[in-house]
């Protein structure tokens, strides 16, 4: 019998989860794991073979965030890969649980790394407490429920995953679902995990045919690693996406990502029927939505539409699971030359190109993925707000109502070209409305 409470994975925006529906649960998974080497060279162009070298066993844990009724539940799973690159997080369920909940869609987080577990040390410090209580794992933070977890280390974090994915699919799994079965079983995670999943799609998902489809949120140039023995847990070279899957990517990049910070824009490829990527103008990695707009230390961080695109891109996902239908193609963010992650930026100072919305067409300031000069490396993943001053805003809107009216016009476009959900029509604008603009 489990005893004590669940230690969730840290989510700065917490969701209350009885008004919406679901209900959270704990589960536990325990196997012996592989770990992996290529066979030949890991090619930049994601065609990668892998095989077996060694096995060690583990015991780890599921969070799962279902529909209460069953009978609400849609068939469609999203299989969250934690992330650990501060402490344990679950990134993609702050950013897109709205879809998830509006799509009736189960949500479940894996502690696929050690770190969530056993232990070990962040990429990123924050100076926190939370962090460097995290940086024991909960075997030690909580040894009431968990002192049974062990992890033999983050190179068997893949077949971890894998076999997670496995027994949902059989018919045992059933019970974490409160008693239905899978339709559809989606692989999500985002930064860290984002990087993770690229090697998962390039070295093991034709081999194991266990997802379909992939959702990889703010992943850079370079991915995971397969022997990995401490934070700094990318390769060095920048990486494509094999292109001989044949299940769906849905890849959702900010202007961190493609940009100085995570240099995506030297993996970038051409689109597939099989491959979507939307580049987000005016956003970062991380910003307003997930941290709040409290001073820790790196100004005014980016407070762009990031969330209401990645919602977007999740939805567009799960439709194409379940139909077929391919999500629409969008521009890439434009660099000063090919091959460059320096942007090209108009005349109010916002990024040229990518996924556009009113952030960036109807703008009240500039919306930069790079943290401002001088601030903690923290602030590298947060980005810049650089409000217009009053001058600019009049020379620019007659009134607040004029203002608005370009607001509802420009987020219209966005929703018609699919990036951004109707249903977030009325959320987007109320937020509009609260902007500060001159008479």
């Amino acid at each position: 019998m489990t005893v004590g409470t669940i230690s969730p994975p840290l989510d700065p925006r917490s969701v209350d989860l009885g008004a919406v529906g679901y209900v959270e649960e704990e589960w536990f998974a325990s196997g012996t794991a592989d770990r992996y080497a290529p066979v030949g060279d890991l090619a930049a162009d994601g065609s990668w073979d892998l095989e077996a070298t060694g096995s060690a066993p583990y015991a780890t844990r599921l969070v799962v965030r279902r529909p209460a009724d069953p009978a609400a539940f849609a068939g469609v799973v999203a299989l969250e890969w934690l992330n650990v690159s501060a402490l344990e997080l679950s990134p993609c369920w702050s950013y897109v649980s709205d879809a998830l909940t509006d799509e009736g869609v189960t949500w479940i987080g894996v502690s696929a790394q050690a770190l969530g577990i056993t232990g070990g040390q962040g990429l990123i410090e924050t100076g926190s407490s939370d962090q460097d209580a995290a940086n024991h794992g909960i075997r030690s933070t909580n040894p009431e429920r968990y002192a049974g977890l062990d992890h033999p280390g983050d190179p068997f974090a893949y077949d971890i995953y894998s076999q997670v994915a496995s027994a949902l699919r059989s018919p045992a799994g059933a019970a974490v679902l409160g008693g239905a079965a899978i339709g559809r079983l989606l692989a999500i995670g985002e930064s860290q995990s984002a990087g993770w999943l690229t090697s998962y799609v390039n070295g093991l998902q034709r081999a194991t045919d266990l997802f379909d489809g992939f959702f990889v949120h703010s992943r850079m140039a370079a991915p995971a690693g397969l022997d990995v023995t401490g934070p700094v847990y990318m390769t060095d070279v920048p990486t494509r996406f094999r292109t001989d899957l044949d299940v769906p990517v849905m890849v959702v990049e900010s202007e961190t990502d493609v940009g100085s910070r995570g240099r995506y824009a030297l993996a970038r490829q051409p689109e597939t029927d099989l491959l979507r990527v939307w580049e987000m103008a005016g956003t970062a990695h991380s910003d307003t939505f997930m941290v709040g707009r409290a001073d820790i230390g790196c100004g005014l961080i980016n407070s762009g539409p990031h969330h209401w695109i990645a919602k977007a891109g999740f939805a567009a996902l799960v439709d194409w699971v379940r139909t077929g239908e391919a999500p629409p193609s969008a521009p890439v963010l434009e660099t000063d030359v090919p091959g460059s992650t320096s942007f090209r930026r108009d005349e109010h100072g916002n990024t040229v190109g990518g996924v556009r919305t009113p952030a960036v067409d109807v703008p009240v300031a500039q919306l930069h993925g790079e943290a401002a000069p001088g601030t903690p490396p923290i602030c590298s993943l947060l980005g810049t707000t650089i409000p217009f001053d009053d001058a600019t805003l009049r020379s620019l809107y007659a009134s607040p109502a004029a203002y608005l009216a370009r607001v509802e016009a420009s987020l219209d476009e966005a929703i018609a070209a699919g990036f951004i959900r109707s249903r977030d029509r009325e959320g987007y604008l109320a937020e509009a409305a609260r902007t500060s603009i001159p008479s």
